[in-house]
């Protein structure tokens, strides 16, 4: 931007409002990836579509490691959540709850949205174990692999617990 730090202080109160709005614009970039990549898995199966969503994100957090790490670094406790993050973060917990509601058709939204939000963790976890910065014995991790073995496992589990849940287990 050829600006100075101080010249991003006349358009933000604190340096919490520059972080939420600069991981607003991180979140939106990985939505329009995301978007884009989904847009011929309308016939993939649940599994296939998490899957798909995952190596997008894997992908968009090579091409953006600095920006990627920051999306959850610790904010101040005294910070407000920034309306446009929390809208992105929504949109992209969409990607999530779509095929999620497939696995579990007879789950509440609720759960659904409180089980996509801890996909995405997981997801952004695994995928951090890939960014260059991180200690040699994590960046040996096939982050792909380890990706689809991970949502597999939780597709799976999830299908299960519904079938027991319906079953009266």
């Amino acid at each position: 931007m050829r600006k100075t730090v101080g010249w991003l202080y006349t358009m933000y109160e604190d340096f919490g409002e520059i972080i939420n709005a600069a991981n607003s614009m991180t979140l939106k970039e990985l939505n329009d990836a995301v978007r884009r990549d989904a847009s011929d898995h309308d016939s993939m199966q649940a599994v296939d579509k998490l899957s798909a969503f995952a190596i997008s994100y894997r992908v968009f957090a090579r091409n953006h490691p600095e920006r990627c790490a920051a999306l959850f670094a610790p904010m101040p406790m005294s910070q407000e959540f920034h309306p446009a993050l929390e809208t992105e973060f929504q949109s992209l917990l969409s990607h999530l709850e779509a095929p999620l509601t497939q696995i579990m058709p007879d789950v509440y939204s609720d759960t659904i949205n409180a089980t996509a939000k801890t996909v995405l963790t997981a997801l952004h976890a695994i995928v951090f174990l890939d960014h260059r910065n991180r200690p040699a014995y994590s960046r040996d991790v096939a982050a792909d692999d380890q990706l689809r073995s991970f949502v597999n496992a939780i597709a799976a589990g999830y299908s299960a617990l519904h079938k027991d849940k319906r079953a009266g287990h």
